[in-house]
């Protein structure tokens, strides 16, 4: 089930090719929306944080495993410096609101509305996380969500947080 379902959310965000300059992209003037449509940047939100940018969508089953995970490592890493963002690729607002406020997360939301970021950044899968620097720069990045990616999510923010 959680092999279908990653290959799931693989093939949606791959329906569109990814900009050829997600490396070059100037991470802390990426534009978002908040979930009430307000537009938002991706510096207003890491002031001088560790940011652990998390891409996920409300039909993604091991994005449903990855937000409390999340949740939890903001909980015990926010005295550090450490800010937890998850990112909405849905298509449909509406749906990323109904999870949101059926599980109750303790998190910040944005939506990237039509994957535009997703797709400058080059992302190919979702849930895809990004760990940003208290610069804007983008330090490492995860590609689906298991088991050991808890283990090695978890290292990166201890290390960058020294």
């Amino acid at each position: 089930m959680i092999f279908y379902s990653l290959t799931l959310c693989t093939l949606t965000l791959l329906r569109t090719p990814a900009s050829n300059g997600a490396n070059s992209i100037d991470f802390p003037s990426t534009k978002f929306k908040t979930f009430d449509m307000l537009p938002t940047s991706a510096a207003e939100h890491i002031n001088g944080k560790l940011v652990l940018l998390d891409f996920w969508a409300s039909w993604c089953e091991p994005c449903k495993d990855s937000l409390p995970f999340f949740a939890e490592l903001e909980n015990r890493y926010s005295k550090q410096g450490l800010q937890v963002i998850a990112v909405s690729v849905d298509e449909d607002l509406k749906a990323a609101n109904a999870f949101v406020a059926k599980n109750k997360l303790p998190l910040k939301f944005l939506w990237d509305e039509n994957k535009r970021v997703a797709k400058n950044l080059g992302l190919m899968a979702i849930p895809t996380t990004l760990l940003v620097d208290k610069s804007g720069k983008i330090i490492y990045q995860e590609r689906g969500f298991s088991g050991s990616s808890k283990t090695k999510l978890e290292d990166q923010v201890r290390k960058a947080l020294k």
